[in-house]
Parts: C-alpha cells; sequence; structure tokens
C-alpha cells in the first residue's frame, strides 16, 4: 500500500529504481542513495524490478533488511516506464527522482536536485551525465557517448554550465508536475523519459541540467553492448517521433542519411571508385581528428579504438531507425490493404 504522507514542514522524496538484470551495479547505486545527506525519514526509495534472472532481487532484497525505507515491487510489463508509473503511484514523496541502477550518486544528490528545482522554477532538473568505466574499452566507449560527435547536441551529456536541455539524465520532478502530465507512456521502452519532457516542454515548462549535480554513469564496456544499446535508441527513436512528429530534431537524422550514403556509396562503386569513396572518406577524417581531440580529454590511448566505437554507434542507430522505418511503413501498408 503507498506510504502516508509525511508532515508537510518536511520536503518528502521518493526515489524510483527500475531493475531489470542490474546485478552487477544495484548494490553499488543503493550504496550511494543510502549515503545521501537528506533526512532518511524524508527518503522513501522503491526498486521497481521487471523480472530479473540475475541476483538483482536478492541483492535488494539484503538492503530492504537492512534499511526499513527501501522497498521492492515488481513490475509484471518489465518496461521502465511502467516501473517509474508503479513507483509513482506507490509512493507519496512531493518530489520524485528517477534514478538509473548503473549509476552512483554523490552524497548530496537527492539535496542538491530538489533545492536547484525549487530556486531555479523548472519543471524537472538533473544533472550533466558523466560516464565512467574502469576498463580501457569502456573508458573509449565513455568518451563517446559524452561527445557532440557522438551524440549531437544531446546537451545534458557534456553541458558546462546549468542549461535547459530537451531532456536530463535520471529527472526531479514536483509530484504534481507528473500527475498533472499523466505520468510516462507506457508503450515506449525507450526515449519514455524524452517524450514525457517533451509533452512537459508543450506545455510551457522547463528542463534544466545542471553540472553542479554529480552522477556517475557506468557504461557499457563492449562493443556489442553499445551496439545493441544504439540500435535500440534508433529504433525507438522513430516510434517517439511518430507520437510527436514536430519533436524530430536534426540529429535524430543524421545517422540514417549516413547509413544510406554509405548503401549508395557500395552501389556506385562499380561505376566509380573515386565517387563511392568520398562519403566514407570525408567521415573517416572527420572521425580520426574527433577522436584524437576527444581522447586528450581523459586518455590519449583511447585514440586506437574511439574511431571504431563511433562507426558502431552511428551505424546502429542509424540501422535501427531505418529498420523502425521500414517495420512501421509494412504495417502501415498491411493496414491499408485490410481495410479496403
Amino acid at each position: 500500500m503507498p506510504k502516508e504522507r509525511h508532515s508537510d514542514t518536511l520536503r518528502t522524496a521518493s526515489l524510483l529504481v527500475p531493475t531489470l538484470n542490474e546485478a552487477r551495479y544495484i548494490g553499488n547505486c543503493l550504496d550511494s542513495l543510502v549515503a545521501q545527506d537528506y533526512e532518511p525519514e524524508a527518503i522513501d526509495l522503491v526498486v521497481i524490478d521487471g523480472g530479473s534472472t540475475d541476483h538483482t532481487c536478492d541483492i535488494v532484497k539484503d538492503y530492504t533488511k537492512q534499511f526499513g525505507r527501501i522497498r521492492l515491487l515488481h513490475n509484471p510489463k518489465r518496461r521502465q516506464s511502467a516501473a517509474y508509473n508503479i513507483g509513482i503511484a506507490e509512493t507519496r514523496g512531493d518530489f520524485v527522482l528517477v534514478i538509473v541502477a548503473h549509476a552512483i550518486y554523490e552524497r548530496g544528490y537527492v539535496r542538491k536536485c530538489i533545492d536547484f528545482l525549487e530556486q531555479s522554477g523548472a519543471d524537472n532538473v538533473g544533472g550533466v551525465q558523466f560516464a565512467k568505466s574502469s576498463s580501457y574499452l569502456g573508458t573509449a566507449i565513455a568518451l563517446a557517448t559524452c561527445s557532440r560527435f557522438g551524440v549531437g547536441d544531446a546537451t545534458f551529456r557534456y553541458a558546462k554550465t546549468a542549461t535547459s536541455v530537451e531532456s536530463v539524465f535520471g529527472g526531479t520532478w514536483r509530484r504534481t508536475t507528473l500527475e498533472a502530465i499523466g505520468g510516462f507512456n507506457e508503450d515506449l521502452p525507450i526515449s519514455e523519459d524524452y517524450e514525457l519532457n517533451y509533452r512537459i516542454r508543450q506545455r510551457g515548462g522547463k528542463i534544466i541540467a545542471s553540472p553542479d549535480i554529480h552522477v556517475a554513469y557506468c557504461c557499457r564496456d563492449s562493443v556489442r553492448g553499445v551496439a545493441r544499446q544504439y540500435f535500440r535508441y534508433g529504433y525507438w527513436k522513430l516510434s517517439m517521433i511518430i507520437v510527436h512528429p514536430r519533436s524530430i530534431r536534426w540529429r535524430n537524422l543524421v545517422p540514417p542519411v549516413f547509413v544510406v550514403m554509405l548503401l549508395a556509396s557500395a552501389a556506385i562503386a562499380h561505376r566509380s571508385i573515386q565517387g563511392a569513396l568520398v562519403a566514407p572518406g570525408v567521415y573517416l577524417l572527420a572521425n580520426l581528428i574527433v577522436s584524437v581531440v576527444v581522447a586528450r580529454k581523459r586518455d590519449l590511448r583511447c585514440v586506437f579504438v574511439l574511431p571504431a566505437i563511433f562507426v558502431v554507434m552511428h551505424l546502429c542507430w542509424g540501422a535501427g531507425f531505418l529498420w523502425g522505418a521500414l517495420l512501421n511503413g509494412w504495417r502501415h501498408l498491411n493496414s491499408d490493404k485490410s481495410q479496403r
């Protein structure tokens, strides 16, 4: 049953942590949350699990025994968007914070988010995503996913000052804001946060990212993991655009256009090798230059793998977007035939 609302003099916070096979990360995440400098009695922390097949739930249950304010809920729909809505319904904090399980939060994270939300007058705030990894390949992936060349103008990944953004890592809302907007769209397993923030912005709301709010995101540390992640990003971004056509941004079109250009280059290779090499040649040159610049920021050795990581990110995102377009076009065609 939902908990009773705390005294009006205390700013209560609901922390929602969706999980699905997060055994590798959930312990460190929860350690950082129970160590917050916010009043413990003002925090209602719920982990909403989507049917993990690893030891995630066992680890969480150990924490529920140690810390009474941590609860484990179950998400039969499995999707993050559904987990968020379950968490909203089962908690009563004045503020709602979405917590990513494979991230570690600074000790003042909850306090800073709520303070900044109130001081800024924004409708949603969050920190700038600092991706990290302990491995060589993971460090290179972290650099790629926090660079303009890798993610375009997704400002919340690299902003240096408090900035209005389209979406933000995690997120902190007043409960009244989420209730007024109708919660998360459960039809979207990816981009559900962007979609909700888009609806907020359409109502005149503001989303702000602040680099003073620190969170370390534990990124993928394998090429296969990045490839799968970015293919899904591209595929479900198209679904988001279908729901809100006016939400499309130039960065959404660059990867699929890049993939189409590569296919066109391959198609004309038998006629003109020089013509076929123009598009991939320009991209490769830009990729190599950016890789050197980006690698110098943290570890110059990453320059040896960064170009390949950028290629994987761009190709998989673009391919996912085009595959989504193909499938949606096919469904639309079949729907038209069935109605004739």
